[in-house]
């Protein structure tokens, strides 16, 4: 019995109430008086008591009888098993013929509302030593370069021009080198774009025909989960009312979904600082090119090694529907290119 702090009658009170009056003679006024109640209180629960007998006394559920407008227990069950074969939340609302909302609610009380929900929680290792330092790891090779790069190959070169030059020749080795170094970088991201280095797509080593009307291209830059999930469905519109099919719209929400999420969920949250991320979302001919862009640590989700069948499976999975993936790191920028075959309704 869970009685509320100011209740007058607990279960025994009631049934001491009641047998006032069926057993003393007591009317229901006066037995309502003796209790501290109304004569109103005091014929309900006699009526209860004598439909019930004594297990009518007990508090009842304030839970309604029936609920017309509650999901049935089958619709909520497939949406789940639908969940857990990698169906997005649009896809099922629109398979099972339910609102949005409902399926959200009903993966938000399952706790699968998103993918990597659907990992199983791995358990902690933990390592014992006897002593400290028992796993304590020097990377040489790391170090080698660094004495080769700070000390040898400085040494070297001081000599040579020091030959011709004189002492001249030593100083004028760090001008020399910081020259030969930015025209070696020059030359590298011309032929990796074909364009001049000082071009800022050029730089973040973007492809040559990534510019697009202003109709055919989708910006936004979700900074919550929430707004995840707006652009989830931003982008899902755009390539419908694009002509894509139903499908692979859904596959470019999905991909907008998890690796978004991943960022914001992870990159934002790892340092403690402020972040940005920006997404861009073009139609080509016959292509969908999907860009993500932060200033989070370094993460290349095209060489990641998940530690277990179920980890990174969001990831996992948009890899997977990109037709193509690529990754760059520049200017402490993330730079995440997804190409997606346009009209294409099953994944690889």
């Amino acid at each position: 019995m869970n009685s509320h702090k100011n209740a007058r009658l607990t279960f025994l009170r009631r049934l001491e109430m009641v047998e006032d009056i069926t057993q003393r003679g007591l009317s229901a006024s006066d037995a309502a008086v003796a209790h501290g109640v109304s004569a109103v209180t005091a014929r309900k629960w006699l009526a209860r008591f004598l439909t019930d007998g004594a297990a009518g006394l007990a508090d009842k559920s304030s839970r309604p009888a029936k609920s017309p407008r509650a999901i049935r227990p089958n619709i909520a069950l497939a949406i789940v098993e639908l969940r857990r074969k990698l169906f997005t939340q649009s896809l099922i609302a629109t398979y099972l013929g339910v609102s949005k909302a409902t399926v959200s609610r009903v993966l938000r009380r399952a706790g699968l509302s998103r993918f990597s929900d659907l990992a199983p929680v791995e358990a902690v290792q933990r390592y014992e030593r006897e002593a400290p330092g028992d796993l304590l790891h020097i990377d040489i090779k790391k170090l080698a370069f660094s004495v080769a790069e700070g000390a040898v190959l400085p040494i070297l070169a001081a000599l040579l021009l020091s030959r011709v030059l004189g002492t001249t020749g030593v100083w004028l080795y760090y001008l020399a080198g910081e020259t030969a170094a930015l025209l070696l970088i020059g030359l590298w991201v011309w032929k990796k774009t074909g364009r001049l280095p000082w071009e800022g797509d050029a730089v973040l080593m973007l492809d040559k025909d990534f510019g697009a009307a202003p109709g055919d291209r989708l910006e936004i830059s979700p900074g919550t989960l929430q707004e995840v999930a707006q652009a989830t469905e931003a982008a899902e519109r755009f390539c419908l009312e694009h002509g894509e099919t139903p499908r692979t719209s859904a596959h470019i929400g999905l991909c907008v979904e998890e690796m978004a999420g991943n960022i914001i969920q992870h990159g934002f949250t790892a340092d403690g600082g402020k972040h940005h991320l920006s997404l861009r979302l073009v139609r080509k001919p016959e292509l969908w090119v999907l860009r993500f862009r932060d200033d989070c640590g370094a993460f290349n989700p095209t060489r990641y090694v998940p530690r277990s069948r179920e980890d990174g499976l969001g990831i996992r999975l948009a890899m997977k529907m990109a037709r193509e993936a690529t990754y760059t790191h520049t200017l402490n920028l993330n730079n995440l290119t997804l190409k997606l075959s346009a009209g294409e309704a099953e994944t690889k």
